[in-house]
C-alpha cells in the first residue's frame, strides 16, 4: 500500500476556474479533499505519494506543499 501524503494545494486566484473546479479536478487525480478554504485560494487533502506530482499539472494549481506535523514530548518526559 502507498503511504499517504497530507499536502496543502494553493490555488490561482487569476484562474478563471472556481475552487471547487479545481477541487473536482485534484480528486479525479488522486486527491483525497479534506477542506477547501476559499478565502485562502487554498485545497487541503490527502493522497499517496506518487500522485502528488500530477496534482501540479491541474490548471489553476501554483503549488503543492506537503503538510508536516511535530510532536513535542510530554512535560513529563525527561529532556536530553
Amino acid at each position: 500500500m502507498a503511504s499517504l501524503r497530507k499536502v496543502i494545494v494553493s490555488i490561482d486566484t487569476e484562474d478563471p476556474n472556481t475552487l471547487a473546479d479545481v477541487a473536482a479536478q485534484l480528486s479525479e487525480h488522486g486527491l483525497d479533499v479534506d477542506a477547501v478554504l476559499d478565502t485562502l485560494a487554498t485545497i487541503t487533502g490527502t493522497c499517496a505519494d506518487s500522485d502528488v506530482t500530477s496534482l501540479t499539472a491541474v490548471p489553476g494549481v501554483l503549488d503543492v506543499e506537503t503538510q508536516y506535523s511535530f510532536q513535542l514530548p510530554s512535560p513529563t518526559d525527561r529532556v536530553q
